[in-house]
């Protein structure tokens, strides 16, 4: 079973490295790259389009097998088509080349042990993965009324439609693992026109131990995805800054489209490569040109979000031209977003924490950039003098260099995402991160081969790579123990996920008939039978803010949802029984009431344990309890009348 799912997801791989063969012949571009280069770039084209194009299946309402059988079919026909684009070749490699690529099969190794478990990573379960499979059980596209992460681009997610309606979880778990394993090929061909082989592996697997890319490249996030279309798009730019050829420029518009329709941090790439592109010769027909094939594959997410909300970025611009009559936000909601968003910024927004945001950002412990987590590494603060000396060094040739383009798009990227007052979450930079390691690699090499000496360098990367090889270590070993254990699904998301036994429980005693309503997101794509996610921030069919204490008013809301069973969220131990720490949570306050007032019956009460860390789950458990409720079709007269 398990080799059928992993065969299906390199098809889908294989079928992707098709379409962007095909659009590439259409495009007259010649890639000029290695033949991992060449694969790698076909593959993120590819990707792309594949994203783009079962938009419109799913929105036809074709998620069905001959839907996806056309797909996959077509992306083959392009392989077999244009299969002599694919020939390769090889050079030598020695020993300390030999023991490099061992290094960097143990990393892949690790990176395969995580695609065969159960996916567990909170974002991933509750909304990469979730809309997949409401998708699929819909047999179409449907609109998520949520905020932030339900009606967003959702390009990339498209991408995870074939392998999982084919191959199920381990299908889209395999296929996270290509995506991981096609940007660090991307990244290494493009490394590969600057630096010899082993330096460029090295390079290589800098990015791939890199905290935030182990913790996202394994998962449903999007951020490494992007960082295919940022490193194609940059890549086309700089050729057709060489080449003058126009195709290229079709080309990085293609990329950044894809990013815009996969995140709207996208809209600030393709701002970035616009303005690089409008100061190019000839710039404003380029620039045009660029605009034209990035809106074609970027467009669909916004129109999506417009026709339902009357907001392109919703909820960005609903206090100006969104709709006001909708059931799914308010005015009340929009500004209690607002101050939730505020918590995403960790510093102030000025002139002088741009410059110190990389520091703060590595050695902080400010949650609001998420670096205990998902950092940089750092590499990239031990290696920038090296690369600021490397820089002035070679000061008179730098708007020659083929790094310009590079280090522009990464500085303009950075200034408009820092500047534009978005989440300083640092993963969300994650997409630009191959962009700067370039420059910073590079240049550091050429004042190290300058100088004579490559001490500073080589202790910069032993130290880097020690400190993250070890995290990755640490962060597969739970994988491992996985792999080599008798532990059904269960036991393994029971030992890894925060407060799954009551899903345990549902999943096995309850129905299609059902509906629970909950306010445990990682429990989205855990729950097998319909569910309503009533957060308190980013919807309001269940309206959760401080503010509303009308109990009569959930009730009904919660019965237009059809809702048949409502599960508690997670009281400590500690605090069971506490009628002041249960009612600071409204969620919990109107299950109360509705508890007293015998409109809710309790079905049964689970000990669950909330995990602090993913990796160390064992030793970071808090225990809570939970009440399993259902609705009462005789009861409640009180609060069902007056």
């Amino acid at each position: 079973m398990v080799i059928y799912q992993i065969i299906t997801s390199l098809l889908v791989a294989i079928s992707c490295i098709g379409y962007g063969a095909s659009l590439l012949r259409l495009l007259r571009v010649r890639v000029g790259l290695n033949f991992i280069g060449r694969l790698t770039l076909f593959f993120a084209v590819g990707m792309g389009f594949s994203g783009w194009l079962l938009f419109f299946l799913g929105v036809a309402g074709a998620l069905n097998s001959a839907g996806f059988t056309i797909i996959l079919v077509t992306g083959l026909l392009g392989v077999l088509m244009f299969w002599r684009d694919f020939n390769p070749s090889f050079t030598r490699t020695g020993l300390l080349g030999c023991s490099i690529l061992l290094l960097t099969g143990l990393i892949i190794l690790m990176d395969i042990f995580e695609a065969l478990a159960p996916a567990g990573e909170a974002d991933t379960l509750a909304y990469h993965y979730a809309l997949i499979k409401e998708f699929i059980d819909a047999g179409q596209v449907t609109f998520e009324p949520r905020a932030i992460d339900g009606a967003a681009p959702l390009l990339i997610q498209m991408t995870y439609l074939t392998p999982y309606f084919l191959g199920g979880e381990t299908s889209l778990n395999s296929w996270n693992l290509i995506c991981g394993i096609a940007a660090g090929g991307l990244f290494y061909s493009i490394l590969r026109q600057h630096l010899s082989k082993n330096w460029a592996l090295v390079v290589v697997m800098l990015f791939l131990t890199t905290p935030a890319v182990i913790y996202v490249s394994g998962s449903g996030q999007v951020e490494v995805k992007n960082s295919l279309f940022v490193m194609l798009a940059a890549f086309a730019i700089e050729r057709s800054r060489s080449t003058n050829n126009l195709g290229y420029i079709a080309l990085a518009g293609m990329a950044a489209g894809y990013f815009v329709g996969g995140k709207y941090l996208g809209l600030i790439f393709a701002a970035t490569c616009g303005l690089v592109i409008l100061f190019q010769s000839d710039g404003i027909k380029r620039a045009a040109l660029f605009a034209f094939f990035a809106f074609l594959t970027g467009f669909q997410w916004y129109l999506w979000n417009w026709l339902h909300t009357g907001d392109p970025l919703f909820p960005v611009l609903y206090d100006y031209i969104g709709d006001k009559s909708l059931q799914i936000w308010s005015d009340a909601h929009q500004r209690n977003l607002w101050t939730y968003l505020k918590g995403e910024t960790g510093v102030a927004v000025n002139l002088a924490n741009f410059f110190a945001y990389p520091v703060l950002a590595t050695f902080s412990t400010e949650p609001a950039f998420g670096s205990l987590r998902a950092g940089f590494g750092p590499f990239y603060l031990f290696v920038l003098p090296l690369s600021l000396l490397g820089l002035w060094l070679h000061r008179r040739s730098i708007f020659q260099s083929k790094l310009f383009t590079y280090a522009v798009i990464t500085l303009i990227f950075y200034f408009l995402w820092f500047f534009s007052g978005q989440s300083q979450r640092v993963r969300h930079l994650l997409p630009i991160l191959p962009l700067l390691l370039i420059c910073l690699s590079v240049s550091a090499l050429r004042f190290s081969q300058h100088v004579g000496s490559f001490r500073p360098l080589v202790f910069a990367i032993l130290i880097a790579l020690s400190f993250q090889f070890s995290v990755q270590t640490l962060f597969t070993f739970k994988f491992i123990q996985y792999a080599f254990s008798n532990e059904t699904r269960d036991e393994f998301l029971n030992r890894t996920v925060s407060w799954y036994e009551p899903v345990m429980w549902i999943n096995k005693n309850l129905s299609s008939n059902n509906k629970v309503l909950h306010s445990i997101r990682w429990h989205n794509y855990l729950l097998n039978v319909p569910y309503y996610w009533s957060h308190w921030d980013t919807q309001s069919l269940v309206n959760l803010l401080p503010n509303q204490t009308d109990t009569r008013r959930f009730l009904r809301e919660i019965q237009n949802l059809r809702v048949t069973h409502v599960l508690q969220f997670p009281v400590l131990m500690d605090k069971v029984g506490s009628k002041a720490r249960d009612d600071s949570n409204k969620f919990n306050y109107h299950i109360r009431v509705l508890a007293e007032e015998k409109c809710l019956l309790l079905v049964k009460a689970f000990n669950v344990r909330r995990f602090g860390s993913r990796t160390l789950s064992s030793s970071t458990a808090s225990h809570s309890r939970t009440n399993l409720y259902r609705l009462s079709n005789t009861g409640c007269i009180k609060l069902s009348t007056g």
